[in-house]
């Protein structure tokens, strides 16, 4: 190997090609919208065609990676965004709970019409009682399940 190249390492590769993977995704699947204003961006009754998206999280920095790109989502004029569900299982829900890092992020991601779901199964097996977290977060019995029913609606689906 050339000593002027680097070895790219997998946690380097997951912060990198994540959010990429997500934004090329959506940029493939979402058409360009012409003429329309900014503030139409995201509501389903201004946009009959627009698509729906649910992203699935297991990881907590991967849920960082899923608001940012909800906002992005959100704020971008060229993308016919409609209803966007975060469903949050595993090691991640702990980042629902008051006081966690991402709370204000969190807050944000609602305020701007994002759903933020977490997963019963991984509530009880990571011992978190519902009781803890954001006042925002609806619960659901089975993260999985959820997203299940929610591609079955015609939701395009990311899993982190």
């Amino acid at each position: 190997m050339h000593p002027n190249k680097r070895i790219l390492t997998r946690p380097l590769l997951e912060r990198i090609a994540t959010p990429l993977a997500l934004l090329a995704i959506l940029s493939l699947t979402w058409p360009v919208l012409p003429g329309r204003a900014a503030g139409h961006v995201g509501t389903p009754a201004a946009q009959s065609d627009a698509h729906d998206v649910v992203l699935l999280v297991r990881e907590p920095q991967h849920l960082s990676a899923a608001l940012k790109t909800a906002e992005e989502i959100r704020s971008d004029a060229t993308v016919r965004a409609g209803r966007i569900e975060i469903i949050v299982c595993g090691k991640a829900s702990s980042s629902l709970q008051v006081g966690s890092n991402l709370e204000d992020a969190l807050r944000e991601a609602a305020g701007r019409g994002a759903v933020i779901t977490a997963c019963g199964m991984s509530l009880n097996q990571m011992n978190i009682d519902p009781a803890t977290l954001l006042d925002i977060v609806q619960v659901v019995p089975n993260g999985l399940t959820r997203a299940l029913q929610l591609q079955a609606e015609g939701y395009l689906s990311v899993e982190l």
